[in-house]
């Protein structure tokens, strides 16, 4: 990952009011995938999913275990986490 890269999501998201747990559900939804197939898939809890979606913190390895199940960059999950502690 570049500084460039990071530079054009951190811009790309600066001014989003979703929160990281929406951009969770949102990425899970547009992968197909249900709670139950993220949790098998991932190896996180149907429950700390759920709970994630709706706003509830997560560990940086929580995150990278369920954006890895989906071949997402976890990036944007950062920067908008980092985003809501600014508000």
């Amino acid at each position: 990952m570049n500084a460039e890269y990071i530079e054009f999501v951190q811009a790309d998201l600066e001014f989003s009011t979703e929160v990281p747990g929406h951009w969770l559900e949102r990425m899970r939804n547009e992968a197909g995938l249900s709670l139950r197939e993220l949790s098998q898939l991932s190896g996180v809890s149907y429950s700390n999913i759920w709970r994630i979606e709706r706003g509830g913190d997560a560990n940086v390895g929580t995150v990278l275990k369920l954006t890895n199940a989906m071949y997402l960059d976890p990036l944007p999950f950062f920067v908008l986490a980092i985003n809501q502690l600014r508000k």
